[in-house]
């Protein structure tokens, strides 16, 4: 954006081997596993990295479960992702970004008085559960010294359900969203 945005970068590929995993486990049921590998496919023109993310836990309140949510106070969150790095000259560079998520979390965490006790507001908690599928392509095109051009767009597909007891407001939003922002910088 012109005027500036706030962007969260994941790691990128790069033309040395390299990987990481990580373990964590807590209370409340807690467990996180993550694992990632990536490096060249063709040396300085084509290299990968694959990720991924597993976490579970359940909250510190006590929800009800209800026939539309079963395990309702379970939060859990999976996340694949996979992107490609094309270098074929000094003047051009293209960063393929894919990515798959699906999130399962209570609607929302509230305690009522006194709040020492931990004891839910809302006992039939709605439950959300979205998943989103997304696309994303950066090229960077030198066109001279001082001239790069730059393309970035994105695709993606995603659908939120909102799980509620009977009468309570079920929804389902599917949604597919593409962009395409050519830049031109000097």
């Amino acid at each position: 954006a012109i005027a500036g945005l706030m962007a969260i970068t994941t790691t990128n590929p790069t033309f040395e081997w390299e990987g990481a995993q990580r373990l964590i486990v807590g209370n409340r049921d807690e467990l996180q596993v993550s694992g990632a590998i990536g490096g060249p496919i063709i040396d300085d023109v084509l290299a990968f990295r694959l990720s991924a993310d597993w976490q579970r836990r359940d909250s510190f309140l006590d929800l009800e479960d209800f026939p539309e949510a079963e395990n309702s106070e379970r939060f859990s969150l999976e996340t694949y992702r996979g992107k490609l790095l094309v270098t074929p000259s000094d003047r051009v560079s293209s960063l393929l970004t894919f990515s798959y998520q699906n999130v399962r979390e209570p609607q929302t965490l509230v305690v009522r008085r006194p709040f020492e006790d931990q004891i839910t507001a809302f006992a039939n908690n709605p439950v959300f559960k979205n998943e989103v599928l997304v696309g994303v392509i950066d090229t960077k095109i030198k066109l001279a010294d001082s001239v790069t051009l730059e393309l970035l767009g994105s695709v993606s597909d995603f659908t939120v359900n909102r799980f509620a007891p009977a009468s309570e407001g079920n929804a389902e939003v599917d949604g597919f969203e593409y962009v395409l922002e050519p830049l031109v910088r000097f």
